[in-house]
């Protein structure tokens, strides 16, 4: 492993079992220590071993019409390197009704590899990516567990995450017992080959921070195709409704993990998230996703909000909309309506915009004032609009005192 692989821990005695991070007394390296921590960290060997007791880990591989993108090198390698089959690792080929010749492929890796390392799942008709993950990871997590407990996850098939990260990823939720699920984190560091076209990056960012505000928690990188989880009764729950998104099905499994918690105290979801920067990942020709389909996925974030924070799941009880919800939607339909219903010069989309409509021949210079204005007369000609009676305009909502005369002067004028 790396320098991200191994765990460091400040000078004592060596403590009995592992505890959380936010105790002080574990730290990841790589994840935000900073100098001063760092200065006071022993290197001289690692603080917590993987538990000897082995345990399964089953990784889920869903291909769709990926003849051509298959590298039957790389699985069989994988699947017959000894060390690999030391850390108990299987892969479940799940095959989403493919019509060229991919399960020829995964059946000629299947009956390459050693008894137990591999195993093929077909289905037909095709139900889509999120169907055909769930159903592999079910079939693994319903399989009777060992003692030392069983890992459950799944790997994009292109390889754009080398299949050797797989051990890496199970090491943390074995080291850390209060970690049930590992993401892969698609971030460029220095000394980390991380390959993405600049499009895709940007799009990836901008979809990041809609998951962000939809889940509630500060995640990095929701769409990388490598992820691990706890084999858990939880996850049995999460796995066992088909998935009404198709192309968010990652955060849609965050946001059933979230709703699966009870009344507080407890913790919260995001801190049984670990986020593993990745050695490496190289974006592969070929993919299936294209830069329009992220409108579908933010259709998909605001379904997920709805669905599972403003209800209960899977019982489906009303729980009541946000407040901070409730000020968002009210505020976009207000606008919008407004628009529609033809205020005059409701929206003035720009500041400058807003000076050149009130004051064409007086000054190019800005007025803060005006702008705070117009801003204000806006909302004031929207209610007006939506409200039949027109009483909104009987309210001294505007008023004289809070603006300059000759600010005054051009309100008056527009």
């Amino acid at each position: 492993m790396g320098v991200d692989g191994f765990y460091l821990r400040l000078q004592g005695p060596a403590p009995t079992q592992a505890t959380p991070p936010h105790a002080g007394e574990v730290f990841f390296a790589g994840q935000g220590v900073g100098r001063s921590k760092l200065s006071e960290v022993s290197r001289a060997a690692p603080a917590m071993r993987p538990s000897p007791t082995k345990d399964r880990v089953t990784v889920v591989v869903p291909c769709y019409n990926e003849e051509k993108r298959i590298r039957e090198e790389e699985f069989g390698r994988f699947l017959s390197s000894q060390e690999m089959a030391d850390a108990s690792i299987r892969l479940l080929f799940v095959d989403d009704g493919s019509t060229d010749a991919t399960v020829e492929v995964l059946q000629r890796i299947v009956s390459a590899a050693p008894a137990g390392r591999a195993s093929l799942l077909p289905l037909t008709p095709n139900g889509g990516k999120a169907e055909a993950v769930r159903r592999g990871m079910l079939q693994a997590v319903e399989q009777p567990a060992p003692e030392g407990g069983a890992i459950v996850g799944f790997w994009d098939c292109d390889l754009a995450t080398p299949l050797d990260a797989i051990q890496e990823l199970a090491e943390v939720l074995r080291a850390q017992p209060w970690t049930q699920m590992v993401f892969g984190a698609r971030v460029a560091l220095l000394g980390r080959q991380i390959e993405r076209k600049v499009v895709r990056h940007y799009l990836g960012r901008v979809f990041a921070t809609l998951a962000s505000l939809s889940l509630g928690m500060p995640i990095y990188d929701t769409q990388c195709g490598a992820k691990l989880f706890r084999a858990s009764d939880e996850l049995k729950t999460v796995l066992s409704h088909p998935f009404l998104t198709r192309w968010v099905f990652d955060c849609e499994m965050v946001a059933r993990f979230a709703a699966l918690q009870g009344p507080k105290p407890h913790r919260p979801v995001q801190h049984t998230i670990f986020e593993f920067p990745l050695t490496r990942w190289v974006d592969v020709a070929g993919s299936k996703v294209k830069p329009w389909d992220i409108l579908k996925m933010a259709w998909g974030l605001c379904r997920i909000r709805v669905i599972y924070f403003y209800r209960e799941w899977p019982g489906g009880r009303r729980k009541g909309m946000p407040w901070a919800d409730t000020c968002a939607l009210c505020t976009v339909l207000m606008l919008g309506l407004g628009a529609l219903a033809g205020a005059p010069r409701a929206l003035p989309l720009t500041p400058l915009a807003c000076e050149r409509a009130l004051t064409p021949r007086l000054t190019p210079r800005r007025s803060p004032d005006v702008c705070a204005a117009v801003a204000v007369r806006s909302l004031v000609s929207t209610m007006a609009a939506l409200h039949p009676s027109g009483l909104w305009r009987q309210r001294p909502i505007l008023r004289k005192e809070i603006l300059c005369p000759e600010a005054q002067n051009r309100l008056r004028r527009y």
